[in-house]
């Protein structure tokens, strides 16, 4: 895991969840359940993070090929 999958909040730093099957991406959902917030989400995506399809993450701003090939889910 890269440091670019942290984040930090007023108390801890938060670990991007690594979900079998979805190569290293998240639905915002997923991130919500593992404890950010939309806040933390939305600074994420300004600086570190990429959304490359609606409702779905990557942890850093590489290549979106994972994305358009593979569905991501709960």
């Amino acid at each position: 895991m890269s440091h670019g999958g942290r984040v930090p909040t007023t108390k801890r730093l938060l670990e991007f969840p690594d979900h079998p099957h979805q190569r290293g991406l998240a639905t915002v959902s997923q991130l919500s359940a593992a404890g950010f917030s939309r806040s933390a989400i939305r600074h994420a995506l300004t600086r570190r993070w990429q959304q490359p399809v609606p409702g779905v993450v990557a942890p850093h701003r590489g290549s979106q090929s994972a994305a358009r090939e593979h569905r991501v889910g709960p």
